[in-house]
């Protein structure tokens, strides 16, 4: 019997022209409305979460929020914060001075909101560092500031977000970042986050479960691509989308149609109701 449902939204619950279809919304409200708990679990933050054009239809549906790859989660009935875990300020100068050569957008996600150098808004410097598919997301949700490192200290950081001018500079800097005893995981096929090391989706999706006293055999986790690859410690059954990486597919209990299908829908009618 499931009892939590955990959904990626990106690739998942969202469909390519970034939008939640009524049929995705209708079958998490019918999961809920079974006794299913349900909860939203992505790399956004919450600035970024408001902006789903369908998010005020889904909200009253969806009961927590794991945010910032399981950095953050809210209760979102109440808003409370359940857990918060952030980077130290040490960690966020390293990443900067170790890709120093690199050419690159820099930012760091605080209490929700995502900041970055004002330099790179100007001209729409940031296109060059950013997927054309979220280039009006982050036009609207960046928070522009002088000097984004100087910004970030003695401040809680719960991600940091570098983005590259390919995926061949964003690999390379991984590489470099790996001797880091921290949480790196791609976003895109241009950017990289660093989070702490007590930080991914599947921990996000443990924590909340044991907050809630439900069993890894009681969730349902739902994902596509690199950073939902965690989630597969915190569930009996992992469910891809019929577009997720062939990682993903690969350590699947069961893989369900595309995002442009209704694939969310269709896995929590088959599992849930």
């Amino acid at each position: 019997m499931i009892r939590l449902l955990a959904t990626d939204l990106d690739g998942t619950f969202i469909d390519k022209n970034k939008n939640i279809s009524d049929t995705n919304i209708n079958a998490i409200k019918k999961a809920k409305e079974n006794g299913v708990t349900t909860a939203i679990c992505t790399g956004r933050t919450m600035s970024e979460i408001r902006l789903i054009p369908q998010f005020e239809k889904v909200s009253p549906h969806i009961d927590y929020i794991i945010y910032e790859n399981g950095a953050s989660c809210k209760d979102n009935r109440s808003d409370e914060i359940l857990f918060s875990h952030s980077l130290e300020n040490h960690e966020i100068e390293y990443i900067y001075n170790s890709l120093d050569k690199f050419d690159k957008m820099f930012e760091v996600y605080i209490d929700g909101n995502v900041h970055c150098n004002e330099e790179m808004m100007l001209g729409d410097k940031f296109k060059n560092y950013i997927s054309p598919d979220f280039h009006e997301l982050v036009e609207d949700t960046r928070v522009k500031v002088k000097n984004v490192v100087e910004f970030a200290k003695d401040k809680s950081v719960q991600m940091v977000l570098v983005s590259f001018l390919s995926h061949e500079k964003s690999a390379k800097a991984y590489e470099i970042l790996q001797k880091m005893d921290n949480y790196i995981t791609f976003a895109g096929k241009q950017g990289l986050q660093v989070h702490n090391l007590n930080v991914d989706k599947g921990k996000g999706i443990l924590n909340l479960s044991k907050k809630l006293n439900i069993d890894k055999s009681e969730v349902m986790a739902i994902g596509d691509s690199h950073n939902d690859l965690p989630m597969r410690e915190a569930t009996d059954k992992l469910i891809a989308m019929d577009n997720a990486k062939s990682e993903f597919k690969e350590i699947a209990d069961y893989i369900t149609k595309s995002n442009d299908e209704d694939g969310v829908a269709h896995a929590i009618e088959k599992f849930c109701l």
